[in-house]
């Protein structure tokens, strides 16, 4: 009977052993923030952002502040607050997602994070500026071929770019809206077939010829 007692204790050490190892095993919420999830249960911190800005989900954290997120994510004034991936380019995004400027919650002013480049953090390109602080998180073009200056992102191809911009072999590769017409353009614009940065062939966007 002690032997019975005794093997029945170990056994139970044991599984408890293996529980805790198990534990320390799950989702790490600092480190798996940015990683594709379909269920809140996929994350560390229980929140799977979905929806059009966040293609094949993203795991996040809630945060007031980018003090409460890991130190490769930033705080941004969405979805109540959350954590998302900041980036420098769109190459430190995951496929489908672009490095778009946010809000940061708990101070003025944008920072870049990784998001999905056809929601709102992109409609800044193609509008008038004068200075780059006029287009946030991007840059401001002036001169001949830009009347009245226009907002760009700077681009390699164009997963870097909105859905409604292509990336055009000029000025370093800077995103341009399409057309298909003149009348699809700022006043002072045409729609002018532009070499494509990163892929063969040209594309119809606006600018001045």
């Amino acid at each position: 009977m002690a032997l019975f007692r005794r093997f029945a204790y170990l056994t139970l050490l044991l599984l408890s052993l293996a529980g805790l190892i198990l534990a320390s095993c799950g989702p790490d919420e600092f480190e798996i923030v940015g990683a594709p999830c379909e269920l809140n249960g996929h994350c560390g911190a229980n929140l799977c952002l979905s929806g059009p800005a966040y293609p094949e989900g993203t795991c996040s954290v809630p945060c007031r502040s980018t003090a409460e997120c890991p130190s490769h994510a930033i705080c941004v004034a969405r979805d109540g607050g959350v954590c998302l991936p900041s980036c420098s380019n769109s190459r430190d995004c995951r496929p489908g997602y672009a490095c778009a400027p946010q809000h940061n919650l708990g101070r003025s002013g944008t920072d870049l994070v990784c998001i999905n480049s056809g929601t709102a953090a992109f409609d800044v390109v193609g509008t008038a500026c004068s200075r780059d602080q006029d287009c946030p998180g991007g840059k401001c073009l002036t001169g001949g071929r830009y009347p009245g200056g226009t907002c760009t992102f700077a681009c390699d191809s164009e997963r870097d770019c909105p859905n409604y911009a292509g990336c055009i072999d000029r000025d370093g590769g800077v995103c341009l809206p399409y057309c298909d017409s003149r009348l699809d353009c700022r006043p002072g614009y045409n729609c002018v077939n532009q070499r494509r940065r990163g892929h063969p062939g040209g594309v119809d966007v606006c600018i001045d010829n």
